[in-house]
C-alpha cells in the first residue's frame, strides 16, 4: 500500500522534484523514492540496473528494510520485459546521493534532508511554513509586478500611494527616535495589507526601497492605532512623566514611581 506526497526543493536553476512514497515495509511505515528518478538526476554514467546493484551490494542496503523492489505492470519505454523498479528509503537516498560525491549528489542529498524536515514537522509547524511562504511570494510578486508601474506612472503614485515617514509628518511625530516608529508601522501596515480579502495592492519605490501604500488604506490604519503610537512616541520623547517620591523611611530608601500626567497617586491626589 502506498500514499503519494510530493516535497519540492529549489536547488539552483534545474529544479529537482521527486514523488515521495509512503510504503509499508516489514518494519513499518516509510517514506521512500524511486530510485530509478534518483539514477537520472544524479547522471551516473553506468545503466540503471548496474548502478542499483552494485551501490546495494558495496554498501550492505537490505532488502524490506532500506528498499523494495516490484515490476512495473506498466510498458516498458525501452521494449522487452517489465522494468524492475527499487524504491527506497529517504535514508538510503542520502546515502546514495553522498556516495556520488559530486554537486548533484550534493544537491539530491540536501533536497531529501528537507523532505524529512517538513515530513516530519507537525501540523501547526507545517501550517506556519506554509503561511510564511506565502507571504513571502505575495510579496515578492507585489515588488516584481508593480514596481514598474511606479516608475512609469510616479505622478499618480505619488497622489494616490503614501509613505511611512509622509504619514509620521502628517500626524506630527517627533523628528527624535522615529526610526523605530516607522518600522513599527511600516511591518503592520504591510502585515495587515496582506490580510486583507483581496490582498491590498502595495507599491514599492524601484530607486528607494520605501514601501508606499494607498492613501485611504493607510488613513485608516492611523485612524485605527497609528495615531495611538505616534502619540506614545511624542510622550516618551517630551519626557511627559513625574516621577513621585513615596515618604522616606528610616532606615530606608525613598519609594520611587513614574507617574505620568494627568493620573493621581495612590493617595487619590493629582500627580
Amino acid at each position: 500500500m502506498k500514499h503519494n506526497t510530493s516535497c519540492t526543493h529549489d536547488m539552483s536553476r534545474s529544479v529537482a522534484m521527486f514523488e515521495i512514497e509512503t510504503r509499508n515495509l516489514p518494519g513499518g511505515s516509510v517514506q521512500t523514492v524511486n530510485a530509478r528518478d534518483l539514477h537520472q538526476y544524479l547522471e551516473v554514467g553506468k545503466d540503471f540496473s548496474t548502478w542499483i546493484k552494485d551501490r546495494i551490494s558495496r554498501y550492505g542496503f537490505v532488502d524490506g528494510a532500506d528498499y523494495i523492489v516490484f515490476t512495473n505492470s506498466g510498458e516498458n519505454p525501452s521494449g522487452g520485459r517489465p522494468a524492475t523498479e527499487y524504491h527506497v528509503s529517504l535514508d538510503m537516498a542520502k546515502e546514495l546521493a553522498m556516495v556520488e560525491r559530486n554537486e548533484r549528489g550534493r544537491q539530491a542529498r540536501r533536497y531529501f534532508i528537507e523532505c524529512e524536515r517538513r515530513l516530519n514537522a507537525s501540523p501547526v509547524q507545517y501550517i506556519a511554513q506554509m503561511e510564511s511562504q506565502m507571504i513571502q511570494m505575495i510579496e515578492d510578486r507585489v515588488d516584481q509586478t508593480v514596481a514598474l508601474r511606479l516608475a512609469s506612472s510616479s505622478r499618480v503614485a505619488a497622489l494616490a500611494y503614501v509613505s511611512v515617514r509622509e504619514l509620521l509628518e502628517e500626524h506630527g511625530a517627533i523628528q527624535k527616535g522615529r526610526t523605530s516608529l516607522n518600522r513599527k508601522i511600516g511591518a503592520r501596515l504591510r502585515t495587515r495589507a496582506l490580510q486583507c480579502r483581496p490582498p491590498v495592492e502595495l507599491l514599492k519605490c524601484p530607486h528607494s526601497g520605501v514601501w508606499l501604500f494607498p492613501r485611504d488604506f493607510a488613513a485608516q490604519y492611523m485612524r485605527d492605532e497609528g495615531r495611538a503610537l505616534v502619540s506614545d512616541h511624542n510622550a516618551k520623547q517630551t519626557g511627559q512623566t513625574v516621577m513621585q517620591f513615596g515618604p522616606r523611611r528610616k532606615g530606608r530608601k525613598s519609594n520611587l514611581s513614574v507617574v505620568g500626567k494627568g493620573e493621581t497617586t495612590g493617595k487619590g491626589e493629582p500627580a
